[in-house]
Order: structure tokens, then sequence, then C-alpha cells
């Protein structure tokens, strides 16, 4: 969904609360306070800039993580509005996005939300139209045990992290074996219990897409996510493994160790 600019004529015509989005860029010569509407907007002290901003939607990538969000000044003949976007480098500064709801958060600052806060990336100004990437960033502050960081601080199969990474030798079948499906002579392992675990087969470690017992055969078989590149022995090493998510953690019912942080607590107070 794309957030246009607010026309607050129009909005307050229809008498009800509407939203608007505070844009605080923190550039290397200072700050700039901005709003996606057509009036200046005073907010916690500060006053914001109207400027025709459109925000596009906020992207993920597959693995479900916020990525990133496009913003667009399509409208920029305004002389005043050229002369801000031409004449400073946002190349890398980061930007924190506010929404508030007007007219009720400019009498309680706490009435708002935090929509985005990344870095400002390939900025391009051509034509009267000024675009510019947000690729989210997220605060990588050490406190004293850990960094406060999305993925588990861990390592997986530490004290902290408590599981058992299940490390085993098995003998390979290399005949019956391809580069990426490797036939094991090992009928007590549980189906899915090594899938994104690792198996080692000489000096090459391959990442576990899952293993399986093959339902036509009866065999039991691991899919490596990448194929093996020398040849196949008839013994390989294997273990469990963690890509370090909160998911994984509830995959091994190992959640309460999770160290990672799904959030950043902090006082909420615009720069």
């Amino acid at each position: 969904m794309k957030i246009l600019p607010v026309s607050m004529a129009e909005a307050k015509e229809r008498a009800s609360s509407f939203f608007i989005e505070l844009y605080v860029l923190h550039l290397k010569t200072g700050i700039i306070r901005i709003c996606n509407c057509d009036e200046i907007i005073t907010f916690g002290g500060c006053e914001y800039y109207p400027v025709p901003v459109q925000r596009g939607t906020i992207k993920s990538t597959v693995d479900a993580k916020i990525d990133n969000v496009e913003l667009k000044i399509a409208d920029t003949d305004n002389s005043k509005i050229t002369a801000l976007l031409e004449g400073f480098d946002f190349r890398g500064r980061y930007v924190e996005i506010f929404r508030i709801q007007y007219p009720e958060s400019l009498e309680d600052e706490e009435i708002a939300m935090t929509v985005f806060y990344g870095y400002l990336d390939t900025p391009a100004y051509s034509n009267g139209e000024f675009t510019v990437t947000v690729k989210a960033a997220f605060p990588n502050n050490r406190v004293p045990n850990r960094i406060t960081q999305y993925f588990c601080n861990a390592a997986f199969g530490d004290e902290q992290c408590g599981m058992d990474k299940a490390q085993r030798q098995v003998a390979v079948e290399p005949l019956l074996s391809l580069p990426n499906k490797i036939k094991l002579d090992a009928a007590d392992i549980d189906a899915g219990y090594y899938k994104n675990g690792l198996i080692t087969i000489g000096y090459e470690t391959k990442l576990i897409k899952d293993n399986f017992i093959d339902n036509n055969d009866g065999n039991h078989y691991v899919v490596t996510q990448y194929p093996f590149l020398g040849a196949i022995t008839d013994t390989a090493s294997l273990q469990r493994n963690c890509d370090k998510t909160p998911e994984m953690c509830e995959k091994y019912d190992n959640r309460k160790r999770y160290s990672g942080f799904l959030a950043v607590p902090k006082e909420f107070r615009l720069s």
C-alpha cells in the first residue's frame, strides 16, 4: 500500500482523525525534519517542513524480515524543495519514519508509532523527481552479555544454548550416492532429525537440506543444499545445526534460551 501526501484542508473537512508521517533525516551537517502533508507540523517541540513525500510499501525478504521501502517526491518544482534535495548528500545517512494521529498527537506526544528505521541508499534526482531507497537498519549495541541483534547471540550447542549437536559417524554407500544425495547405512536416524544440520565427508562440509527415508526402497538419504565436489567416501560425520532464528529455536523446543532481540525496547523520543 502506497502512502500518499496528505492534503490538510481536505482531511480536516472530514471532521475525523487522520494520520501524518514524519521523517527525521540524520545528515552529516545536521538534522532535517519533513512531513508528508502541505502544512508545517509542530510535534515534540520541533517543526516539520511540508514535502510531498510518497512512501511505497515496506518490502520484505523471503524470510519475512523487513528489508526496504522506497520514498519518492514526484513534484519538486518548488524551488525550496529542489534546493533542499540538491544541497545535501543523502547517501548512507539514517532516516526515522514516524506516524502521528492528527490532531490527537499534538496534545499527547505518546500517540505516535515508529514505521521504519534505516539508512538511505541509491538516491536519484532527475527531471524534478527525487527517489531514494531506505534499507532497514537494526542497532547493534553491546549490552552486558550480548549484542542487540535479531539473530541469537549464542553458539549452537554452547552453555547458553544448551542444545545437543548430536554429532555422530555414519556409514555411507558411495556407489548408491549422488553428489547432493548421500545414501546412509543408518536405520536408527529419524526422518528430519538432521534437517538444516551439517554433513562432512573428507574435507568438505555441506548444509543438510533434509534427511528422509525413501518410501520406495526404504533407504535413508541425506540431501545437501550444494553438491559435494570431491569423492564420496564410505564414512560421513553428521551434526545438528541452527540458523540462529527464533523459528529454529521453536523447532528445537528451546525458545526459552533464544538470546536475540525480536525488538529493541527504547524510550520513544524524536531526535
